[in-house]
């Protein structure tokens, strides 16, 4: 800041609520699950969702992917046409978006299933509860989430989440205890972008025609963004724009040119940072038939041959790509593919899946010393303010770990399976730490053994997977990169990767 100020922090803590709820089927739950052709697990959980919607005023239900939005309201529809419930998300147009929100506001809805686009944008004082469908993966996603309900003086903001597995329920319990004592996630503020300081050169020669240099810097320093920004920063990005054609750099001024077409053309066709999202039709290379549409998220990450993948409810494995369309083939193993809504999922924190870890560590190193399995799940739940149940159906798996006499995965342990052809890192090491992991071990082996490392990784565990891959070469593989040079390691195989050359 240019100008000495004060803060004042204003803030008024308010009242939240927040539970965890792991549904578990019961008999009539079978029956339902024939009907909407799910699993019996959905079914219990979409009749708890539906009895919580019953109970309120108003509702929003949360998902974390769009596909899964969509999903949900099928199935609600096909169960029950009569309960007015809307979707809301960003790949729906305007229009419909506004309809649901205005028919939420109206009472002729009784909820509204939605994703991120209504996390920040609705403010309807009558909406009694929030339901996240599945972790929300991030504190702040949760509390933001909660915040939409009770939205007037003197009433409580109420959340419910509903999980569906191990994973699901441990890592909602401990982002409902960081979310009920404020430890959020730090702001993640990027600086000195320069495709941003680029676009705002261009704006100030479009504005004054003629401007000094220092003039510039001293302009963009003034954001908290470019305060750090040095000289030559800005002359490597002047000197590019001027071998662009979009401005005149002489001695220590910067000119609108005289042809000024690139100019404009460049600024006004940049004006979003968001950058446009491409879609790839899905080609069956058999009968050349179309399959369906990837979001170019998920074709960065994962969109290269031999990758398998679920699509339209079949698993599918890219042959090849050629421009905007992707070919593949259909397989009968479901085994190892990836769900084709990835792209969309939200990060996992480091600090949230270690916490994860340290629950699955404490919870075994006490019954290896003898405990009694439900006094440890007693001592948790109290600590954490869930549910006594919700704690021993999430502890059910570490439970068959030490009944098989199988080392438990933890923050301080890594375990390493073999299941050929695939090999499987159990990392408590959140989204982003295990993709980087899963990127360079999958690039170092394939340049040691001469093929193709296909992986995918979620906030736990990492999959390699190759005929030619044994659980040994990635011992060794983690012992020579934490040897030798790791980060140039890791640097050489994001370079190398679609999502970096998306990036660019």
């Amino acid at each position: 800041m240019s100008r000495e100020c004060e803060i004042i922090d204003a803030s008024v803590n308010r009242s939240m609520y927040i539970d965890v709820v792991y549904p578990t089927p019961i008999s009539e739950d079978y029956s339902l699950a024939e009907k909407l052709g799910v699993l019996p697990e959905v079914a219990s959980r979409l009749k708890t969702i539906k009895k919580l919607i019953e109970e309120h005023e108003s509702t929003l239900i949360f998902t974390n992917t769009r596909p899964l939005a969509e999903i949900l309201t099928n199935r609600f529809r096909l169960w029950d046409q009569h309960v007015p419930l809307g979707i809301h998300h960003g790949s729906l147009s305007k229009s419909t978006r506004i309809t649901a929100e205005h028919g939420l506001k109206s009472g002729e809805l009784v909820g509204i299933i939605c994703t991120s686009s209504l996390e920040l944008g609705i403010d309807v004082g009558r909406i009694e509860l929030c339901i996240q469908y599945n972790s929300p993966r991030e504190v702040t996603r949760l509390v933001q989430r909660v915040g939409r309900s009770g939205h007037s003086l003197g009433k409580t903001a109420k959340g419910i989440v509903i999980v569906m597995d191990s994973d699901d329920a441990l890592e909602s319990i401990v982002i409902t205890r960081r979310a009920r004592i404020g430890e959020l996630e730090e702001a993640a503020i990027p600086t000195e972008s320069l495709d941003v300081l680029m676009h705002q050169v261009a704006g100030l020669a479009i504005e004054y025609n003629k401007i000094g240099i220092d003039n510039i810097a001293s302009i963009l320093r003034r954001s908290y963004n470019f305060k750090d920004l040095e000289m030559d920063e800005l002359m490597n990005v002047l000197q590019h724009m001027s071998s662009l054609g979009i401005v005149e750099v002489r001695d220590t001024m910067v000119l609108k040119p005289r042809r000024s077409m690139e100019l404009y053309d460049y600024y006004f066709s940049n004006l979003s940072m968001i950058p446009e999202e491409h879609q790839y039709l899905v080609i069956d290379e058999k009968n050349g038939e179309s399959v369906g549409i990837l979001d170019e998220e998920f074709v960065a990450e994962y969109g290269e041959p031999g990758t398998r993948f679920i699509l339209t409810g079949r698993a599918w494995e890219i042959l090849h790509t050629e421009g905007d369309r992707i070919y593949v083939s259909a397989l009968d193993d479901y085994e190892g593919a990836v769900p084709s809504w990835v792209g969309d999922e939200i990060p996992v924190p480091f600090e949230v899946a270690q916490e994860v870890g340290a629950l699955r560590r404490e919870y075994a190193v006490r019954r290896t010393m003898g405990e009694d399995p439900e006094k440890i799940v007693e001592d948790i739940a109290e600590r954490y303010g869930v549910g006594f149940d919700v704690i021993f159906k999430a502890f059910k798996e570490v439970e068959e770990h030490l009944e098989e006499d199988i080392p438990v995965p933890s923050d301080r342990l890594v375990l390493l399976e073999i299941c050929e052809p695939y090999v499987i890192l159990h990392i408590h090491g959140g989204l982003k730490a295990n993709r980087t992991i899963q990127k360079v071990l999958a690039y170092y082996l394939s340049e040691k053994i001469g093929a193709p490392i296909h992986g995918q990784q979620n906030p736990y565990r990492i999959m390699l997977r190759s005929k030619h891959l044994v659980g040994e070469m990635v011992l060794e593989a983690i012992r020579e990169l934490l040897e030798g040079e790791f980060e140039e390691n890791v640097r050489r195989a994001v370079e190398s990767s679609t999502l970096f050359k998306r990036r660019l």
